[in-house]
């Protein structure tokens, strides 16, 4: 099934996507992240949910954990927006996957075997080490930055590609 999101929320996934696998992978100082898409479904769903509840009012975000039902113990990470599932690394796993991965229902993720739902947390790094703390700071504020100058225009025509079963 496909569904619309308002044009203005998806403009906003789609720059910070943009926003994030633009960035050199040398430049992040949380490390994890310059493996993105690959290996940090967590915090790269927890650095978007951060941008678009601070930058879109009253939205509801659930932070999904699931477990491959095939592949026990591997695990992946994506939010539920508004219903919404809104995934954007769901493409390491399957190439064919479009960047970002939006659809109502089970769809893709059918895959995997919920194992937590919580509701965002905007402050998700307070318990972490200082260092850590910082950093993940840090490259938040700078992709934050980065996705909200870029315009419109700039949005790449790939990432307008929505899921369907």
């Amino acid at each position: 099934m496909i569904i619309e999101v308002t044009e203005e929320l998806y403009q906003g996934i789609s720059r910070f996507y943009e926003a994030i696998s633009k960035r050199p992978k040398d430049d992040f100082q949380f490390e994890l992240l310059s493996l993105f898409p690959d290996s940090c479904c967590e915090y790269a769903s927890l650095f978007l949910a951060k941008f678009l509840v601070k930058n879109w009012k009253n939205i509801s975000i659930t932070v999904v954990t699931g477990e491959d039902k095939k592949n026990i113990g591997s695990r992946h990470v994506w939010l539920i927006i508004d219903g919404i599932n809104v995934d954007i690394t769901a493409n390491q796993f399957d190439s064919s996957l479009p960047p970002i991965l939006i659809y109502q229902g089970n769809g893709w993720h059918k895959k995997f075997k919920i194992v937590k739902k919580s509701k965002f947390n905007p402050e998700f790094y307070n318990d972490y080490h200082e260092d850590l703390k910082q950093n993940v700071m840090d490259d938040y504020a700078y992709l934050e930055g980065q996705a909200l100058n870029i315009p419109r225009s700039h949005v790449g025509a790939l990432t307008f590609l929505r899921y369907s079963e």
